[in-house]
């Protein structure tokens, strides 16, 4: 009997799911991947309910045989036959159920594993005997290797007799012609996706910033491909292209197919692609500062939009929503006109349905803060140059992000703007071109409300304070671009020492 696939595919295997992401962008992207160097025309998860021996992950290219390659997905791998060692035996009798599937007849599919840790001589003798097996002509070709001086005998044959031995304990028959054939095929794969510094994860993470609209929000539909990969396992899904982007949109917008990866993109030592940043962006800026109970905390949040225009219409939309709501009383639903968004989410009722559109609302946030023992001894003209006027340098001094406007309710902004400008042109001999916002400009309200949440979230999280459940960072955490303690140094970003 098959197993659920809810149970195969349960979301404590966060390996599995990096592993799926990691095949789902390049599905995405349009990018070739081994062991067939071709495009992806579908992935495929946990498909043992029909009939797939290898079924965590099971890849389509798009070639004119469709061949398959089968994953089974371990955390850690061991290369031996011996009757403890499950995981490997497990690996290789599904891989030859695979080879010798019906589906299979024409011998193009590719099976096998993919593994975060695994002994790196492990790694090599197998790779080295399925290269040996795939340029050999014929099985007495292949099996008269392991007498080449050149080819380390030894571990050549040792891992061949490790196959025969999980085979034959299996009771499964075969022929040195079937063992030839079946490791031409026998995969196994290092992936290290589990670790911020891992470059494959930098890699993937830049070309999809190739093919969104947003390229900003590239790390962002990383973290969101490993949810769907684990969720997807649950249900046993399947996905193509088109049918992912649908998935994703409208949180994810991408570029239309003429002007995505260009495969000649220029690219640096690490294989990443250079940008041209000849071109910036123009972005709106709101600032907010906020001081815990107790004065327990300081802090200042930046909240940056490159079109403020539909993000301000995102948020009156919220409220619109919130007020159509059929779950709200009628006394609930009068208090919503005239009430700020960080006061509606103290709402239970309110913030059940708020916080699913902020998770999806497009902006970048940076945090600045200190907690009040570590910055007492300091005078009121150093707390404010640290937590506003630096902060406020930073995004105006951004040549990749020019500022346009900058909004705030904060009393002295007009001096505190005036100070970064006149950093920003000491520092770097360029002129600022931004503004203050006038207290009547249009969308002001609505992205001072999001600034606003945005500050008192945070500061609610980084506090001892209680205001709302300290669950709620997790509904903008992947929008904190940076973090710093402004006493301390500390500083956090999304993909190393996250805020949270």
């Amino acid at each position: 009997m098959a197993q659920s696939s809810e149970l195969a595919g349960g979301t404590g295997f966060v390996y599995e799911g990096h592993v799926a992401a990691y095949f789902l962008a390049a599905l995405l992207t349009g990018e070739i991947r081994p062991p067939l160097n071709s495009s992806i025309r579908t992935v495929a998860l946990q498909q043992s309910a029909f009939g797939d021996p290898l079924d965590d992950v099971i890849v389509t290219f798009d070639d004119a045989h469709e061949a398959k390659l089968h994953i089974q997905v371990k955390r850690s791998l061991r290369i031996s036959a011996a009757e403890s060692n499950k995981d490997f035996r497990e690996v290789v009798k599904g891989s030859w159920l695979t080879y010798k599937n019906p589906k299979n007849h024409l011998g193009y599919d590719y099976y096998g594993a993919a593994t975060d840790t695994i002994s790196s001589a492990s790694l090599r003798n197998v790779k080295t005997v399925c290269q040996a097996a795939r340029h050999s002509h014929s099985e007495a070709v292949f099996f008269s290797r392991k007498n080449e001086s050149e080819t380390s005998s030894v571990e050549f044959e040792s891992f061949i007799d490790d196959i025969r031995k999980i085979l034959s304990v299996a009771q499964f028959n075969f022929s040195d012609f079937e063992l030839h054939n079946f490791l031409k095929n026998f995969v196994i794969f290092n992936f290290d996706v589990m670790t911020h510094e891992s470059l494959s994860n930098s890699e993937t993470i830049n070309r999809l910033s190739q093919i969104l609209t947003t390229p900003s929000r590239a790390h962002d539909l990383w973290e969101y491909l490993k949810n769907i990969s684990r969720e997807g396992a649950g249900v046993s899904a399947t996905y193509s292209q088109d049918s992912l982007k649908r998935l994703l949109y409208p949180l994810f917008k991408f570029k239309d197919k003429n002007s995505q990866i260009d495969p000649a993109v220029t690219t640096n030592q690490f294989d990443q692609p250079i940008f041209d940043s000849a071109i910036p962006s123009i972005c709106s800026v709101a600032i907010a500062n906020v001081v815990a109970k107790n004065e327990d905390l300081a802090l200042t949040a930046i909240v940056v939009t490159d079109d403020l225009n539909k993000l301000a219409k995102e948020v009156r939309t919220w409220k619109e929503r919130l007020k159509r709501s059929s779950l709200l009383i009628r006394d609930d639903k009068a208090l919503i006109e005239n009430s700020d968004l960080n006061e509606l989410i103290k709402n239970v009722h309110f913030a059940s349905i708020l916080m699913q559109d902020l998770v999806t609302a497009d902006f970048s946030a940076y945090i600045y803060y200190a907690r009040g023992n570590e910055i007492s001894d300091w005078p009121p003209e150093k707390v404010e140059r640290e937590l506003m006027v630096i902060p406020l340098l930073h995004r105006l001094s951004n040549k990749n992000e020019l500022t346009e406007m900058v909004y705030s309710k904060i009393k002295n902004i007009d001096f505190i703007f005036a100070s970064a400008v006149t950093e920003v042109e000491n520092r770097y001999h360029r002129s600022v071109n931004s503004i203050v916002s006038s207290s009547y400009a249009r969308n002001r309200k609505e992205i001072l409300e999001l600034s606003d949440l945005v500050a008192d979230i945070s500061a609610n999280y980084l506090s001892t304070g209680s205001i709302y459940p300290k669950e709620y960072i997790a509904y903008i955490k992947t929008r904190i671009r940076y973090g710093e303690n402004i006493a301390t140094g500390e500083k956090h970003k999304r993909d190393k020492n996250p805020i949270a």
